[in-house]
């Protein structure tokens, strides 16, 4: 996405875990000791979080409170990540099918009102469990999650995913 950008990233290596913010920064502080000036940004789905644990503004998981400077801990406003892949258009597009041809699926399978635009941050989208229903979708064509994120164009991004960008930008 950020290349969608046109805002390349430095080198960044990821450590995909399931683990806590907790379980991450107690690893992190590991590492510190041996690579000192390392840092980290920590990013998880909110799953049944609350809302309320998450600034809206910097996506900070104010349920993490430490005073680590080189840890960030970040956890995204919608429910999981492929929430941000609510894209009519995009989706379409990854499917090589017309906007109009999902949205019977749209409505029938994830119970969301019909809009050709990205959906706003209403509560079904931050809250809803769409991963499974997406990914079968895109599995009945030969895709992935992966050929729908690139897919995306620069108006189908979220702005908490450009918000995530610009962290990772200056890490």
């Amino acid at each position: 996405m950020a290349a969608t950008l046109n805002r390349p990233l430095p080198k960044i290596e990821a450590y995909p875990t399931t683990e806590s913010h907790k379980e991450r920064r107690k690893f992190f502080q590991k590492l510190e000791k041996g690579i000192p000036g390392i840092r980290a940004l920590s990013l998880r789905d909110r799953d049944g979080a609350p809302l309320n644990t998450v600034c809206e503004e910097t996506l900070r998981d104010k349920s993490d409170g430490h005073g680590l400077a080189n840890f960030a801990s970040r956890t995204f406003r919608r429910r999981e990540m492929e929430n941000y892949a609510l894209v009519p258009a995009c989706i379409a597009r990854t499917l090589g099918l017309e906007i109009e041809d999902i949205r019977t699926w749209w409505e029938n399978d994830l119970f969301l009102p019909w809009t050709a635009a990205p959906p706003a941050d209403a509560t079904p989208v931050l809250e809803g469990d769409y991963k499974t229903a997406l990914t079968k979708r895109l599995a009945e064509t030969g895709k992935t999650m992966d050929d729908l994120w690139a897919q995306m164009a620069p108006e189908d991004i979220h702005e908490d995913l450009k918000r995530l960008i610009s962290q990772l930008e200056v890490l």
